[in-house]
Order: structure tokens, then C-alpha cells, then sequence
């Protein structure tokens, strides 16, 4: 598993989590009465990955030209800009 991987790190949180979902969607797309566990993943990855994984995603050379949600460019615009005042994420830069 990635996260178990000696060189893990916050960058590979956001890949593990879209490679499970597009597991998911292939297995739904074979067997449609699976549809409420993609929904109950996707529910659950929303409230799992932060604003800090995404940044850190998106900062992750491997991930240049990777397609994202302007939703998620936002979050990580967001969390840059107020990255240099509010301590609480200061603590995890």
C-alpha cells in the first residue's frame, strides 16, 4: 500500500484516494447495484482529504497537467493565501 511505503508522504494521500474511487467507478460501472458504496466513498473522501493533502497534490511534480475541479484549484488557492497568517496552518507547513 502507498501509505505504508518508507517514502510516503502528504503528496500521495490525494493519488491513493482517486485511484481507490476509480477502482470503485470501474466496479460499479460492471455491477450497477454498487452504486451507494461509490457514494458512501466519495462522501467519506470529502470529509478524509483537507485543503493540506490537495496543496500538497498539487505541488507534487508527478501531478503537473493532472485534471482537476475548479473546486479544488479554489481549496488550494484558499489554503496558500491564508497559509502565511493563520496559525493553525502554519503549524503544518
Amino acid at each position: 500500500m502507498q501509505s505504508e511505503l518508507t517514502n510516503a508522504h502528504l503528496g500521495l494521500v490525494v493519488s491513493r484516494w482517486l485511484t481507490i474511487q476509480s477502482d470503485l467507478e470501474r466496479i460499479v460501472n460492471m455491477q450497477p447495484s454498487l452504486q451507494e458504496i461509490l457514494g458512501l466513498f466519495e462522501t467519506r473522501m470529502e470529509h478524509q482529504v483537507l485543503a493540506l493533502h490537495w496543496t500538497a497534490y498539487f505541488l507534487t511534480p508527478a501531478n503537473i497537467g493532472a485534471t482537476t475541479t475548479v473546486e479544488q484549484q479554489n481549496m488550494v488557492i484558499e489554503y496558500l493565501w491564508n497559509a502565511h497568517t493563520d496559525p493553525a496552518i502554519q503549524n503544518h507547513i
